[in-house]
């Protein structure tokens, strides 16, 4: 078969609509440009689906195939040039990673085509084209503890990339914007390379090492920030947290962390386990306040919180993790033990207690307790009735009232072993109840007979 006739067979393979389109997707990384290009149909100008890659060949300049139109051929001959794209391409085709586009003028070339489509995240194509220009300025910005990055400040609804300036994407609109900016390259490149966030202990030795170069260049310098020393509060705080883990028999791993909290007037930070003993800083708008650690304190915290955790075992030791002040159990009785048995002398200790919804063994045990029941409950009248059990939680009188209706089924298939102190009903937020089971299961015989009578007011005392 001859060159020619083996043309037409590709061309009559290729289906009838498709129109050779340019994709653009930012590569937000590196603040690039990649190019793709594809064959595929469009729907009043926008495209839905991209279709097959396209490899450009020199034959197809010669004689282009239908879906190649005749202003894309200075533009494809121009593509298959090496030097065009980033990086170079090879001769006769496009190099195999995706290209980044090198320059404006040839971006704006892939834009008067009207199939050259932007996207962010390869997901939603949008049918770009230029916008006016605007004004972008780098920037160094403070975050809350301390640590300075450098940015290029601009329109938060666009996206930054480069190509021989800056530019900006508009996502919502199509729109590519090209940027006034006072720096050169070589700035814009220094730039670009500091990625890297500056910790507030290494702001002056990268101002001593860069000053000379960054002012040459025009770049602003980063901030040395003035340092404010405020005394502070250790509170030892427990936090019960269960995390699913495909390991653990019942798939969740219940774990107790240690936690140390800082308080100061108007200031508080919490140190995580396995943070680095360093003073924790926060940066509040005008100095960068400072907590100092208290090492001594945490250690003996520490080590009175030990006594309470015979039967926990520590993250370390058991390789789940390198984390320290941090202790699991899958025992339901080594949970209830230090939240029931030992509570009261951890909080006398200073300790504090923070559990976290889905935590799956909250035993509470209440002050004290009491049932009421208020209506009728024989269905021969209309009055509402209900029946509520309030729980006295602290010593400070605080209460919560909860519905009982919902927990008769548990408390009519408890069983009451006469051997333990205590019953088990779980609340409708996760949390268990412990009452005592000889009184609890007078509780249950007691409604038992109220069920049947016409009594209309009920109350039961724990």
């Amino acid at each position: 078969m001859s060159f020619l006739a083996q043309l037409r067979q590709q061309q009559a393979d290729t289906p009838q609509g498709l129109q050779l389109c340019f994709l653009v997707t930012i590569d937000t990384g590196r603040h690039r440009a990649q190019l793709d290009l594809v064959l595929a149909e469009l729907h009043q100008g926008q495209l839905h689906k991209p279709g097959p890659a396209y490899q450009p060949q020199r034959e197809h300049l010669l004689s282009p195939p239908p879906f190649i139109q005749a202003s894309d051929i200075p533009l494809l001959r121009k593509l298959m040039s090496p030097g065009t794209l980033l990086p170079g391409g090879r001769s006769g085709q496009l190099p195999e990673d995706k290209p980044h586009i090198n320059g404006l003028p040839l971006l704006s070339e892939l834009l008067m085509t009207r199939r050259c489509f932007f996207s962010c995240d390869s997901s939603r194509w949008q049918l770009a084209s230029l916008g006016e220009e605007e004004t972008i300025s780098p920037r160094w910005q403070i975050q809350l503890n301390g640590t300075q990055t450098i940015g290029w400040q601009h329109d938060p609804a666009a996206t930054l990339f480069f190509l021989d300036q800056p530019l900006l994407f508009y996502a919502a609109s199509g729109k590519i914007s090209p940027s006034k900016c006072l720096f050169d390259a070589t700035a814009i490149t220094v730039l670009n390379e500091q990625t890297e966030a500056l910790a507030a202990d290494a702001v002056e030795a990268f101002i001593d090492e860069h000053q000379l170069e960054w002012s040459n260049l025009g770049l602003p310098l980063p901030t040395v920030l003035p340092r404010r020393l405020v005394e502070s509060q250790i509170i030892p705080l427990l936090r019960l947290v269960s995390c699913k883990d495909s390991q653990a028999a019942d798939g969740w791993r219940n774990e107790l962390q240690l936690h140390y909290r800082y308080c100061s007037d108007g200031y508080c930070v919490n140190i995580k386990p396995g943070a680095q003993l360093s003073d924790s800083v926060y940066w509040d708008g005008d100095s960068l306040i400072q907590l100092c650690r208290q090492a001594e304190q945490e250690q003996t915290l520490h080590q009175k919180l030990l006594i309470y955790l015979g039967d926990f075992t520590a993250a370390t030791d058991a390789g789940t993790s390198n984390r320290e002040r941090v202790w699991h159990s899958s025992n339901p009785a080594a949970w209830k033990s230090l939240l029931v048995d030992s509570c009261k002398e951890l909080q006398q200790a200073g300790f504090s207690f923070m559990v976290d919804k889905r935590f799956r063994h909250h035993y509470i045990t209440p002050e004290q307790w009491q049932v009421q029941l208020k209506g009728q409950v024989t269905g021969q009248s209309d009055e509402p009735w209900s029946l509520t059990i309030n729980l006295q939680l602290d010593p400070q009188g605080d209460s919560q009232t909860i519905d009982l209706l919902g927990l008769l089924n548990q408390l009519h298939t408890l069983d009451f072993p006469y051997d333990q102190r205590h019953s088990c009903l779980k609340l409708d937020d996760g949390r268990l109840l412990l009452l005592p089971a000889d009184k609890l299961h007078s509780l249950a015989e007691e409604l038992a007979d109220l069920v049947g009578s016409a009594r209309g007011e009920f109350q039961f005392n724990g």
